[in-house]
């Protein structure tokens, strides 16, 4: 069940796929369970671990490149701790996910990212 701290980092997160999406003139939209949850509930579905958008798959060269501009070492944001972006192209979907420095990994090593991320399909 998410908690008010997981809904944020996913709105953050979100937030930034956006704004990246907006520079390379692409538009998302809600899928699948994330669409479902806002339909049905007014919200996202309390027990899903991501949030699934789509986009144009003919922007993604483009969006991976705006997010290796950052790369892994350079971070978003410097306060009041450091936020790193991360972007892979995962096996379905560009999978996109904010590490705070300090925080461990919630995939407890099953996934390489870092719990809750954006799918990008």
């Amino acid at each position: 069940i998410q908690t008010t701290n997981y809904a944020a980092q996913s709105v953050c997160t979100m937030k930034i796929v956006k704004s990246i999406a907006a520079s390379v003139q692409a538009r998302l939209y809600l899928h699948a369970s994330s669409h479902l949850g806002a339909i049905v509930h007014g919200q996202p579905i309390p027990w899903d671990d991501d949030v699934k958008l789509w986009m144009d798959n003919k922007k993604k060269n483009e969006f991976l490149g705006i997010c290796d501009l950052f790369g892994n070492d350079v971070p978003i944001l410097a306060s009041p701790e450091i936020v790193r972006l991360h972007c892979e192209d995962g096996r379905n979907a560009l999978k996109v996910w904010l590490q705070v420095e300090g925080i461990k990994n919630d995939a407890k090593d099953i996934e390489p990212q870092h719990f809750p991320f954006v799918d990008l399909l």
